[in-house]
């Protein structure tokens, strides 16, 4: 635990930590209880390096061969009568 949130620092995850804690203490403030729960979340989020912060939410697009990204992308179709 104690690596997962000392290690692999990025501008998103130091992002969710400081929106999510100025979230939490705005709707402290405001006894909006709903949202200080929202806040708490992206800070988590932040600290622990969880969802998105910790980069796993993009996709992998192709594999950086271009012939073989288009041989993938090839559909046969076959004629009804």
């Amino acid at each position: 635990m104690r690596e997962r949130i000392l290690k692999n620092w990025s501008l998103v995850r130091i992002f969710y930590l400081l929106i999510g804690g100025y979230v939490a203490i705005s709707a402290l403030m405001d006894k909006q209880w709903l949202l200080v729960l929202a806040g708490l979340w992206f800070t988590a989020m932040g600290v622990f390096g969880l969802g998105c912060a910790s980069g796993n939410c993009s996709t992998k697009i192709g594999s950086g061969n271009k012939d073989q990204d288009k041989e993938s992308l090839e559909v046969e179709y076959k004629e009804v009568k």
